[in-house]
């Protein structure tokens, strides 16, 4: 793996890929989120009415049918937005596992995965399950940063001492992510190899049962399967352990911002200076503005996630180039799936004669250092009749594999000819 995929550049390639839904999925999610502002300017509006402390020009039950009418429109279009997302989710995520499995496929046969079976099979189904979801994370975060915005305006509006606590939570994460970051990728990279290494490991025992048996070997891999499950409850639990305690302190965070808001609106409301609907208002923004930091701490933890999942799925693909898991293409969602092309032969397609010519197939050792140095096949030429019978011989490493996986198509000839 000699490059990267950025995750912003994945993340922007998945949004592209249904952008319909993405778009209706950010706008659901800014209208839901940001007419909280709404009921909370209409909850003011009531109070005030209800303490003649302002002039309002509704009455208590036209406040009341549009707070019942703007909630009753959240939820109807929170529903459409959460389908609009599963839509991006879902395809997303089949995508990338198609491109992953294409990638597989177009390897040469005799070339295996540098991991296991069972590995490559938690990664695809979870780790892209992850990263196809990540996208959704944007339309909540920028509804959020919406709210967030409108109710500091709102809030600046009537009073800037009480509004200016609400920063400091955003100042607290800041630093707490700058913290954190490194040991997010470290224990989040070791959670999931765990996982890889227990599914990786069962797989191989029901795979050689019979020489696990044979070799009475039960209680060595009993021992050994153990051994790694517990490394993979100490990785998780580490990793569970150290997202609890940033999810908590990302929260207290905002909660001690509310507790010297509500606070200082209390002192103001007793001097006067603050209505009962203001600190309605105020009740109302600043509960929903302080968590706005916490979701940010979240989003921010699960950028580094992701880079993890990239990583991995790439080490499992090392020659593919890292645009291949990410281009687009049809993954057959609605309709009939595509008709499979089978060859139509004829008696005259049969080989009559098997002529090579020059065939050269090498690759590197350990110890190589250039080409000449190098193992494989080179310069094989042969004509072989149908029908004949041929042997191969040679000493071992003399290449009879190599030469047999070459003319199967297993490996890749870097020179000659096979007709």
């Amino acid at each position: 793996m000699t490059e990267k995929l950025s995750v912003w550049k994945g993340t922007w390639s998945l949004i592209r890929y249904r952008p319909g839904f993405f778009a209706l999925s950010v706008t659901m999610a800014v209208y839901v989120l940001t007419t909280r502002g709404v009921v909370g300017w209409l909850q003011k509006l009531f109070f005030d009415k209800l303490t003649n402390e302002a002039p309002v020009q509704f009455d208590f039950w036209t406040l009341l049918a549009l707070i019942v009418a703007v909630e009753v429109s959240r939820m109807g279009i929170d529903v459409i937005g959460h389908l609009s997302s599963a839509k991006v989710r879902l395809a997303g995520q089949s995508l990338l596992r198609k491109n992953v499995v294409q990638n597989i496929l177009h390897k040469p046969g005799a070339v295996p995965l540098p991991v296991s079976s069972g590995d490559a099979v938690n990664r695809i189904n979870h780790d892209l399950a992850d990263y196809g979801d990540f996208p959704t994370w944007i339309p909540v975060l920028v509804g959020h940063l919406s709210f967030a915005i409108f109710a500091l305006i709102v809030m600046l509006s009537i009073s800037v001492p009480i509004t200016l606590v609400a920063v400091i939570p955003l100042i607290g994460v800041f630093f707490l992510n700058r913290f954190a970051w490194e040991r997010f990728l470290r224990y989040n990279r070791e959670s999931r190899e765990s996982d890889s290494a227990v599914t990786s490991f069962l797989g191989e025992i029901f795979g050689s049962i019979q020489a696990v048996k044979a070799a009475d070997a039960e209680r060595s891999v009993m021992s050994f399967l153990q051994t790694l499950s517990h490394q993979r409850r100490v990785a998780n639990v580490r990793h569970g352990t150290f997202w609890a305690l940033f999810r908590s302190a990302s929260d207290n965070i905002g909660d001690i911002a509310v507790a010297l808001m509500v606070v200082m609106s209390g002192v103001a409301l007793r001097d006067g200076t603050f209505t009962v609907g203001d600190f309605s208002l105020f009740s109302t923004y600043l509960f929903f503005a302080a968590r706005f930091p916490a979701d940010l701490g979240s989003y921010l933890s699960e950028i580094a996630q992701q880079r993890v999942v990239l990583d991995r799925t790439q080490e499992m693909l090392p020659t593919a180039a890292p645009d291949s898991l990410i281009v687009h293409g049809p993954i057959y969602e609605n309709g009939n799936l595509p008709l499979l092309k089978r060859p139509f032969l004829t008696p005259t397609d049969q080989i009559q004669t098997l002529q090579v010519s020059g065939l050269t197939q090498h690759f590197k050792t350990s110890g190589a250092e250039s080409p000449s140095e190098a193992s494989g096949i080179f310069d094989i030429t042969f004509s072989i009749p149908r029908g004949s019978f041929t042997v191969i011989t040679g000493r071992i490493g003399s290449g009879k594999t190599t030469l047999l996986r070459v003319l199967l198509g297993l490996l890749p000839a870097d020179a000659g000819e096979i007709t």
